[in-house]
């Protein structure tokens, strides 16, 4: 225990002394992943899904506020999507505003959340998010990793039915939003994720601000 705590103290120490230089290359390191993983999985848009591009937009959100790289990484996807339907990029659009005004009005401070936990979906270890976040968050917190789960499951599902949106008549606009709008409602392997993860938040923040020793 106390060489944990020796460390700890150094991390501190550590990040104090250099927190101008770690900060930035903590965002743009966030960015770089994300905008990288939305262009491995659509990458529809060869403009967008560009190395060049990529690095230039991760070192432009380094500098500026964390929400920039929501911001950047929702452009992405909706030009990503533009390029293989522009109803569907209206939807998509639609959607990420939706959520946007949700997570600002709620939990604007947990905004890497809402970036990591796609990430952390693709990396395979999701739950890491509900547990961290029922840590060193709170109840609002459900609002971001809520947000940050439906990010994930609406590019896997753009991804994986791409052909059939393809394939449906281009002037039929409604057919192709409506085909969309359905299976996000009717994805029920995203509502219970979004339930289990905002029930292991609350579950563990409570469990944490128990008058118990060690409770943490």
């Amino acid at each position: 225990m106390a060489t944990l705590l020796e460390i700890k103290e150094y991390l501190k120490r550590f990040y104090s002394k250099y927190e101008a230089y770690i900060v930035p290359f903590l965002k743009f390191l966030t960015a770089m992943v994300a905008l990288l993983l939305v262009n491995k999985e659509l990458g529809y848009m060869a403009q967008l899904d560009s190395f060049a591009v990529v690095l230039l937009a991760a070192l432009f959100c380094s500098f500026l506020p964390l929400n920039f790289i929501i911001i950047i990484a929702a452009l992405f996807t909706v030009g990503h999507v533009y390029k293989l339907s522009f109803e569907c990029a209206g939807g998509v659009l639609v959607l990420f505003m939706l959520m946007f005004l949700l997570y600002f009005r709620f939990s604007p401070k947990d905004t890497i959340v809402v970036v990591l936990t796609p990430i952390c979906f693709a990396l395979k270890i999701p739950t890491v998010i509900p547990l961290a976040m029922g840590l060193v968050g709170g109840p609002a917190s459900m609002v971001s990793v809520g947000c940050g789960v439906v990010v994930y499951y609406v590019i896997s599902f753009i991804k994986t039915n791409a052909s059939m949106i393809n394939s449906l008549d281009p002037d039929g606009t409604f057919a192709r939003f409506k085909y969309l709008v359905d299976g996000i409602i009717d994805n029920k392997a995203m509502m219970v994720t979004v339930a289990a993860f905002a029930v292991t938040i609350l579950l563990v923040y409570i469990i944490r601000r128990l008058p118990v020793d060690h409770c943490w």
